[in-house]
């Protein structure tokens, strides 16, 4: 009865994962034993009560089960239908690993292989191939953040009805498990299978659908508030432009009256030489106190209104303005770059919270290098280099150390920590590279607008690659093997 435990005991485990995965719930290590000593001890309730209880153990299981996951969804509604599906695709994906493992049964079978041993092997397999797929279902793109639906929409009585639809075809094949009801019974599964899959991905595009029209409502508003604030300086700046150009109207002609009167007084030379430089002082003085509250006007207009290019994503463009005004209160001439689309990037390569948090940590790493620059120059690029995506940042800030270099990506290290700086910013900026399989490259430019560019190459390669011409950057290579060393 060995094959009985094994088998509840991953059908069981599955309930709990899948669960957890449809509502997208992360939970700790500590939590991952107890679900799996719970598990363990429901196969063996199984296993002494199947004789006698048939199809009815699936009722104290559930119960089991549902009091057991309440604790993360703190709504019974939610807490049993999600339970419920979660029996269902268990079950569904269980008999799809015996349909993959019957054949090797088969040949153990010719063989001569005791019918025990025979189905202690074929169980084992069914339940690693089980939860191979399990895993594999939660880690298709469409498919890893669960039925997120669950919790917004009132749209999951379909699966309600496919689940309980599963559940009870199982217990009608322990009532009547003839050749021609094992038939049906696959049958059945296939179809409620195909059923549950259109259904989970027709709530996903339902999701997905109201999500895109929140984002452009989001997006109508955020557009909306910007052009008010944009309009708002706009009158502030035009009241400031306004007062200058009436003191102007003042101010120059009487300036012009002065520098004619003392160009006739020096033609006359009727004045001491002391008291026509002293004349010239208070005249220059004046005209330098003019040029420059025009200046500070006419420089505060320009910052106010930056443009950068419109990436089509909220989130996207948000922390970008945002990394913008930060530059400029450090008085950096901050630029943006785009050349590709945003959307495709986000749909094929990273998340949108990845791809901020890169943003957000790159830009935030350049500004704390140039505090001590007296250029301060940042660039930032989204573009399509050699048929991939790739994120630039350019800055002119000091060039990172040998010895951040030397401990990249293995722990958090910074000599900036003066001046705000971590490491925590670089340290994820690999993590999520890796995470997305790109490469991080950092070059060292002997410009004047710039003197590094670090980049994240959407390649595929999980690749660090250190630029430079300078010798104690590259003798590092003799200590980092995982990181490529090139020469300028």
């Amino acid at each position: 009865m060995l094959e009985l435990f094994i088998k509840y005991f991953v059908i069981i485990f599955c309930i709990f994962y899948i669960y957890r995965k449809l509502l997208y719930i992360k939970i700790s290590t500590r939590m991952q034993i107890i679900h799996l000593l719970c598990s363990a001890f429901l196969a063996v309730f199984v296993y002494f009560t199947i004789p006698t209880l048939t199809f009815l153990v699936f009722f104290p299981i559930l119960l089991i089960v549902i009091l057991l996951v309440y604790q993360y969804e703190n709504n019974w509604k939610i807490t049993v239908v999600t339970t419920l599906i979660s029996f269902g695709l268990s079950y569904l994906i269980f008999f799809l690993a015996v349909l993959l493992v019957l054949p090797a049964g088969v040949l153990m079978m010719a063989f001569h292989i005791s019918e025990q041993v025979n189905d202690v092997i074929s169980f084992f397999l069914i339940g690693g191939i089980q939860f191979l797929l399990v895993w594999l279902v939660f880690h298709i793109k469409r498919f890893r953040k669960g039925m997120p639906f669950l919790k917004k929409e009132n749209i999951y009585t379909p699966g309600i009805w496919i689940s309980i639809s599963i559940l009870i075809s199982i217990a009608s094949l322990y009532l009547n498990p003839t050749a021609k009801g094992v038939v049906l019974f696959f049958c059945f599964i296939f179809v409620s299978g195909m059923l549950l899959f259109f259904w989970w991905k027709n709530g996903l595009s339902v999701t997905y659908t109201t999500r895109r029209h929140q984002n452009e409502i989001t997006q109508l508003e955020s557009q909306l508030q910007q052009k008010e604030e944009k309009i708002q300086k706009l009158t502030e700046n035009n009241a400031a432009l306004a007062r200058i150009i009436h003191k102007d109207n003042k101010l120059i002609p009487a300036m012009e009256y002065s520098v004619k009167e003392l160009y006739r007084i020096l033609q006359q030379d009727s004045m001491k030489p002391e008291e026509v430089r002293q004349q010239a002082a208070d005249l220059l003085l004046h005209l330098e106190k003019l040029s420059a509250e025009r200046t500070g006007i006419l420089s505060g207009y320009e910052k106010a209104h930056k443009y950068l290019p419109q990436t089509g994503n909220v989130a996207v463009d948000s922390i970008i303005r945002y990394m913008c005004q930060k530059a400029l209160q450090q008085e950096a001439h901050f630029d943006f770059l785009l050349n590709g689309s945003v959307k495709y990037l986000l749909e094929t390569e990273i998340t949108e919270e990845q791809l901020t948090t890169l943003i957000a940590d790159l830009i935030e790493n350049a500004l704390i290098a140039e505090r001590t620059s007296s250029t301060k120059n940042i660039l930032l690029g989204i573009n399509i280099k050699s048929q991939m995506y790739v994120l630039d940042v350019y800055d002119s800030g000091v060039p990172f150390a040998p010895e951040v270099i030397a401990h990249m990506g293995q722990q958090q290290i910074t000599t900036h920590a003066d001046t705000g700086g971590s490491g925590i910013g670089l340290m994820e900026t690999i993590h999520i590279a890796r995470t997305c399989h790109a490469s991080v490259e950092i070059c060292e430019l002997a410009e004047t607008h710039y003197t590094k560019c670090v980049s994240i190459h959407f390649d595929g390669l999980e690749e660090i690659r250190i630029r430079s011409n300078r010798p104690e950057v590259l003798a590092l290579s003799e200590n980092r093997s995982d990181i490529s060393f090139q020469k300028l």
